[in-house]
């Protein structure tokens, strides 16, 4: 059940469950599929193009890895963070080393090859060390990955920096990977141009077209200087843009109102020329920007570019704005569509239930539109992603499909239909455990889903279709961690099904 809910008043407003279907797909007045066979109804259509298609492991797994921290996926590719990985090795697509580097971290690249899952790549960066944590944070578009990796601690600054040593204590990093063909290579090794210690770059990363965003939500400073360090845990976001394949620092962005421990560049995102960067911790009361009246209520903002210049557009306060609701903690941007996550908003029967807000653009103004909840609950809306005309947003502590664990997690999409975010399907794991947290991270690609689950304890290695047919469901590690992918089988219905 999605709730549209004003917390002020004592009503809930339920959204209908609205599928579109093409009217192309019936033959008087029936449902057919492709063979012309006549389906009975909605509910058999939808349970046809929703289908759980390969349970993830990666192929080295070992426990507390936490594979599937991070998950993105772009077309025909899925990539998976496990930033816990202890790998001594480096560089794209080599094999795995002895595990003698704790907390270093891996990223995993599968492809879709005639309707199954294959692992392209496994890769490491150039600078591996302990405590990296690289795979913390990831994103991708077509053939280029972007990863982050905020414990690196290198005091260097700039884009492809030289050796350096490590007295900048996870100051952070961020890598670009280009695929040609086959084959992943790094393209690019990226350190701030006013590298901290502690500032943690890297936390979060977006990428579109030509343009990446990284967010250092542990950041120091007051946006007076670069090298201001007045406000511990501020945080800060950074624009780079490519040309050819040189990247370069375009933008060092700040809170309109900055403070300390606001954690602005928890999340990111960019479409276009413009990003939204949330700040979970930030304290105001949404009558002034700087008054700390509602701690760690949370906001969001929005900056633009003309030119080579970004400028804030917009500051984003919760509708309801309780303390300790974290708004902010997740968020995306489509276009004109933006999705902001409070997952602990208290809904009136449980705590922590989670909201995802929802804001359009007309011209340069933004209006609230839509509220968003769970009955489930669960912390609704800690991940999402927004793609096109369809948004998937992850509640990794739900307890759902189940009567024998508890947050096992869960994840729901949505497709934008006539102004309105309409619910379409529900997800959950196959093999659900207590604490697994489906749903930590989550990605969404036209016809594509993938989830994260990153306390899920199978030590099984590799691809295996949804039904665990070969036995690969087992408890028999601890926080392994696995990723789950599903898809809207659309060309399954004749003439176009949509």
């Amino acid at each position: 059940m999605i709730n549209i809910i004003n917390k002020t008043k004592p009503i809930i407003l339920l959204l209908a469950f609205n599928f579109s279907y093409a009217s192309n797909t019936k033959m008087n007045s029936q449902w057919v599929d492709i063979n012309k066979k006549v389906i009975a109804s909605q509910k058999a259509i939808k349970n046809l193009i929703t289908n759980e298609d390969s349970y993830i492991k990666s192929f080295n797994p070992d426990s507390g890895d936490n594979f599937g921290w991070s998950v993105a996926v772009s077309g025909d590719t899925v990539v998976i963070g496990a930033y816990n990985e202890q790998s001594d090795s480096n560089g794209s697509n080599t094999s795995d080393g002895s595990d003698n580097t704790i907390t270093s971290g891996a990223v995993y690249v599968f492809v879709r090859d005639n309707n199954q899952w294959i692992q392209q790549a496994y890769i490491k960066p150039s600078h591996i060390d302990f405590e990296v944590e690289f795979g913390k944070s990831l994103a991708i578009e077509g053939n280029t990955l972007v990863v982050g990796s905020p414990g690196d601690s290198r005091e260097v600054t700039g884009v492809n920096p030289p050796a350096s040593n490590n007295n900048s204590l996870h100051s952070g990093a961020a890598y670009v990977f280009t695929r040609l063909g086959n084959t992943w290579t790094q393209q690019a090794d990226i350190k701030p141009s006013n590298t901290k210690i502690g500032a943690r770059f890297g936390q979060s990363v977006a990428i579109d077209n030509n343009t990446i965003i990284v967010g250092a939500d542990a950041e120091s400073g007051d946006g007076s200087s670069p090298i201001d360090e007045s406000l511990p845990r501020a945080g800060a976001a950074y624009i780079y843009t490519r040309t050819g394949n040189t990247w370069i620092e375009e933008a060092y962005l700040k809170a309109s109102n900055a403070d300390e421990e606001d954690r602005f560049g928890w999340c990111v995102d960019v479409s276009g020329d413009s990003v939204v960067v949330g700040a979970f911790g930030e304290d105001s009361n949404a009558s002034s920007q700087s008054n700390n009246l509602d701690s760690n209520s949370g906001a969001a903002y929005v900056f633009i570019r003309s030119g080579t210049a970004w400028s804030q557009q917009k500051y984003f306060k919760s509708l309801v704005n309780n303390p300790d609701d974290n708004f902010g903690f997740s968020c995306s941007i489509s276009g004109d569509q933006l999705m902001i996550g409070a997952p602990l908003y208290d809904t009136m029967t449980k705590t922590n239930a989670g909201v995802v807000e929802v804001f359009q653009r007309t011209g340069g103004n933004w209006i609230h539109s839509q509220f968003i909840t769970s009955s489930t609950g669960g912390r609704f809306g800690e991940s999402m992603d927004m793609h096109s005309n369809r948004a998937i947003i992850g509640a990794r502590g739900a307890t759902f499909n189940t009567t024998s664990t508890t947050e096992n997690g869960a994840a729901f999409s949505y497709e934008l239909q006539l102004g309105n975010w309409e619910f379409q399907d529900s997800y959950s794991a196959y093999n659900p455990g207590t604490f697994d947290f489906f749903g930590y991270d989550v990605g969404i690609s036209m016809s594509t889903v993938v989830a994260g689950s990153p306390f899920e304890d199978s030590n099984s290695a590799g691809v295996y279709p949804a039904d665990f047919s070969s036995g690969a469901d087992n408890d028999d590690g601890s926080q392994v961690g696995a990723a789950y992918i599903y898809y809207y089988n659309d060309v399954i219905f004749a003439n176009g099904f949509e």
